[in-house]
């Protein structure tokens, strides 16, 4: 949050000439202010359901891992039997 408030700060002291694209379209929405800018309670590269689907991915994963290792317990199991 402080670094979009230090962001507003150097708009406000900035020649607007010297705007670029960015900083234009947040100083238009400040002089009328709209904050629909701002990412309140949200961000751009995170969504609810690339949540899920990252968690899904995640628990997936996991089960791989879980079966891999069961597998070489097993393995070793059968290799001490053996030996």
């Amino acid at each position: 949050m402080w670094n979009y408030l230090f962001y507003i700060y150097n708009l406000e002291n900035k020649d607007n000439t010297d705007y670029n694209g960015i900083e234009s379209f947040v100083s238009k929405r400040l002089i009328n202010d709209d904050i629909g800018w701002f990412p309140i309670t949200r961000a751009l590269s995170v969504n609810e359901e690339e949540d899920e689907n990252t968690s899904e991915k995640i628990q997936r994963k996991v089960n791989s891992i879980e079966r891999y290792l069961n597998q070489i317990d097993a393995y070793l199991d059968k290799f001490d039997d053996d030996y």
